[in-house]
């Protein structure tokens, strides 16, 4: 006679089964991080700040580059608007030893006010880069509706995978002040992160592309899924000014 599988047995096998079915190891979620989402090959996570409305993000992903190309990449600050969602403008003040000093203004949708501040980023061993506001130094003129975010504190960690590829972990922490509610502003850095994950791993892909041809000058990056074939064809100069 066959016996049923009933009550506490059966939801611990549903509880097994369901955690095995979890992405990114999401069941153990060290250090406190939690599991949100995936989308275009990078996962998403969270994890609480104390004393902040806001939690930590983190975006996870492979990169398709060794971590010396990718740190290339995510120090390039001064060229940051091509390729960086919502970067306007990104320029080096200063450096001094293993810090950079950067001055950076966010594009946001209106009616919200853009965003504009100066970062003091900071180079680690190990390919990793780590940045807070700079609250002491002033900030330029800007025209046009801008404020300070309260709170800007964030980091690159850059490890080699086994394929010749970088597994990169991008994490901040935001708080963007203003008007903005939570409820609105949470969803548009969730997605945000993620955005910027894509947006390095497109960056590695369009360089990689053109590697070997004659450069193309400013500009050029933001149009990199339609410019790859004709650069590769070299007509670069048909699409740039």
């Amino acid at each position: 006679m066959t016996r049923g599988i009933h009550g506490p047995r059966l939801w611990c096998l549903l509880l097994v089964l369901a955690l095995q079915g979890l992405p990114g190891n999401a069941a153990e979620a060290p250090e406190g991080w939690r599991f949100e989402r995936q989308a275009r090959g990078v996962e998403l996570w969270q994890r609480a700040v104390s004393g902040s409305a806001y939690p930590q993000l983190q975006a996870r992903g492979h990169l398709p580059a060794v971590p010396e190309r990718v740190y290339r990449t995510v120090s390039d600050y001064d060229r940051f608007a091509e390729f960086i969602p919502q970067v306007e403008y990104s320029r080096i003040l200063r450096r001094q030893g293993r810090e950079t000093w950067i001055y950076q203004r966010l594009g946001l949708p209106g009616p919200l006010a853009d965003r504009h501040y100066v970062l003091r980023i900071e180079d680690l061993p190990g390919h990793t880069i780590r940045w807070r506001l700079a609250e002491d130094e002033p900030l330029p003129a800007a025209a046009g509706r801008v404020l300070r975010p309260v709170a800007f504190t964030g980091s690159w960690e850059l490890v080699a995978a086994g394929n010749g590829g970088t597994e990169a972990r991008y994490t901040v922490h935001v708080d963007p002040g203003g008007q903005l509610p939570r409820w609105l502003a949470l969803p548009a850095m969730e997605r945000y992160v993620m955005e910027v994950m894509a947006a390095v791993r497109d960056r590695l892909d369009f360089t990689g592309s053109v590697a070997g041809h004659a450069p193309c000058r400013s500009g050029a990056s933001r149009e990199y899924s339609r410019l790859v074939p004709l650069l590769q064809e070299g007509f670069c100069n048909d699409w740039v000014n």
